[in-house]
Order: C-alpha cells, then sequence, then structure tokens
C-alpha cells in the first residue's frame, strides 16, 4: 500500500526515509497515526499541498516506486501473499464483459 485516504479526508503517503524527511520539514507535517500506532513510513499530507495536485503529483509518483521496489510479505504459510481469488474472478469478470 502506498497511500491511505481516512474517512474524513485526510491523505497520508508512504515515502522513502531520505525523500519522508524532506517532506516532513519541507510542509511542517508529521507522521501518519492510525488506531494510536504511528506509521512510520508514512507522512500526512497537508491541505494546502492537496489542492497543489501539480505539486503532489510527485510525491504520489515517488510513493508508488518506493513500495513497487519493497519485497513483498510472507503469508502465514511463509510463501508470498496471493490475490484475493475474489479479485481474480473480478479481472476475468471484467475482460469477458
Amino acid at each position: 500500500m502506498f497511500s491511505y485516504l481516512g474517512k474524513t479526508g485526510e491523505l497520508a503517503l508512504r515515502l522513502p526515509e531520505q525523500e519522508r524527511e524532506l517532506f516532513l520539514k519541507k510542509y511542517k507535517t508529521k507522521l501518519c497515526k492510525l488506531y494510536g500506532v504511528v506509521q512510520k513510513e508514512y507522512v500526512m499530507v497537508p491541505r494546502s499541498l492537496l489542492r497543489n495536485t501539480k505539486e503532489l503529483k510527485p510525491y504520489f509518483d515517488a510513493s508508488y516506486a518506493y513500495v513497487s521496489m519493497l519485497k513483498p510479505k510472507p503469508g502465514k504459510s511463509g510463501q508470498p501473499m496471493r490475490v484475493n481469488s475474489r479479485h481474480k474472478w473480478n479481472s476475468e469478470y471484467a475482460e469477458e464483459h
């Protein structure tokens, strides 16, 4: 997961360490906190930046690129987690219709 959009419209992005530190300083924001737990790799996107999509886009791109480089978490059996079969069915259904 490279981004998080909360119920009330708050947005958090997952960034690599160097990019994250620069983002926190530049936008004077903080790390994301969900259910009382600080998500160390996620930064809160300030509302002012949400309105400036041109300025926000490179951070979305960096977030996606960072997550794409991460290794998948192993499942319970030690194997990489697989896509839910429901998702597979939906993609097959979409191709047919």
